[in-house]
């Protein structure tokens, strides 16, 4: 039973990257999370300085690791081997869409602030990928040193 309590996470995590069908992504190695993002992202708005960085989180008794890359690119781990997708930023900067990721084909709008040294992202609307949601969402991510 514990194992289940585990592999919930997982499972989880492995929903929460989620895809346009004709976005390719090239996997980031363990030592470089950096994936080269798509084209799928219509206006290109340089991401703000201060997003760019490790950040982390706790979901229930899991750490979670966020890195989002000045080229757009993004890396979650949360237990098991890293997801990796790409996010553009809106024209206003203050809305990031992530998507590239696998095995979901929608797309996630989220608003973000950093308010005090904390990241927190608001969904807008709705995200189908339920799992992405559930690690961004929800948490409040402070800055890795």
């Amino acid at each position: 039973m514990r194992w289940l309590q585990r592999i919930t996470p997982v499972v989880l995590l492995a929903t929460a990257a989620c895809s346009a069908a004709s976005t390719q992504i090239v996997a980031p190695s363990p030592s470089s999370p950096a994936s080269t993002p798509s084209a799928a992202a219509s206006v290109r708005v340089e991401v703000p300085d201060e997003l760019v960085g490790e950040w982390e989180s706790q979901k229930g008794s899991d750490r979670v690791l966020l890195t989002l890359n000045k080229n757009g690119s993004y890396f979650a781990r949360i237990i098991i081997p890293p997801h990796h997708g790409a996010f553009s930023v809106s024209a206003d900067g203050t809305q990031l869409e992530f998507f590239g990721s696998y095995p979901c084909m929608d797309r996630g709008s989220y608003e973000w602030s950093i308010d005090g040294g904390k990241l927190t992202f608001t969904v807008v609307g709705e995200d189908e990928c339920r799992g992405r949601q559930s690690i961004l969402d929800p948490l409040t991510y402070t800055r890795r040193e």
